[in-house]
């Protein structure tokens, strides 16, 4: 029976829960209003976190997206993050390690979704941050043009520790601001315009452009 058809949505983090590091858990009852934006607004950002309880579907979300864009002949990676510790090259579950090297050597955006930093900081205390940093020295330079998402449990995720590493290790230039060619397919139709080609224009004085969303629980009708 294939999946039933469901349009997930996301609901940014506000900055109050991101001051300290208490566990966000703690907060996360009832906290599931405000803006909503769906994947195909994520698409076009960089440096995503998305924070989501147990059962929630964060690994479904974040694999269907690997898939989805891969399908779009877009460069799309799904890797467990517990599995950059045991060798980059047998990590993929959506894309290869062939498909990754091509993108390397080319000039091309690519997607990466790394699924769950919960499941490896079960192993030992800084397992996830070496795992990110594996990561980070395999794409190099080319993390400009990498759009990177890193599922967590909200009791796992340390807003201010976790948050100014992957700053360190993966960081980007939010005034690399991106312009849609306006080049367009029907296959990728307008959902996709987000992750058509782009022209960058790159000015002084980069800002964070990490962002911190909770996969907001389905409602009674996606139930």
């Amino acid at each position: 029976m294939p999946p039933v058809p469901l349009t997930r949505h996301f609901t940014p983090i506000p900055d109050i829960f991101q001051k300290e590091d208490h566990p966000l858990g703690e907060f996360w009852l009832g906290y599931a209003h405000g803006e909503k934006k769906t994947w195909d607004e994520l698409f076009s950002e960089y440096r995503v976190i998305i924070l989501a309880e147990a059962g929630a579907g964060k690994t479904y979300e974040l694999k269907w997206a690997a898939r989805h864009l891969a399908a779009c002949d877009k460069s799309a990676f799904f890797i467990r993050v517990e599995d950059l510790t045991d060798g980059f090259e047998a990590a993929f579950e959506v894309g290869t390690a062939e498909a990754f090297a091509a993108w390397l050597e080319g000039t091309d955006e690519a997607w990466f979704f790394l699924d769950s930093v919960d499941e490896i900081r079960l192993t030992e205390a800084r397992a996830f941050e070496l795992a990110l940093r594996s990561f980070a020295s395999r794409i190099g330079q080319a993390g400009q043009r990498a759009h990177i998402y890193v599922s967590s449990r909200p009791y796992a995720w340390r807003p201010q520790r976790d948050r100014s590493f992957v700053e360190e290790v993966l960081p980007f230039d939010s005034q690399m601001t991106s312009l849609n060619s306006g080049a367009t397919t029907d296959d990728i139709a307008d959902t996709q315009a987000s992750v058509d080609s782009y022209s960058t224009i790159k000015t002084d004085n980069p800002l964070s452009s990490l962002r911190l969303y909770q996969l907001t629980p389905l409602g009674k009708d996606g139930v």
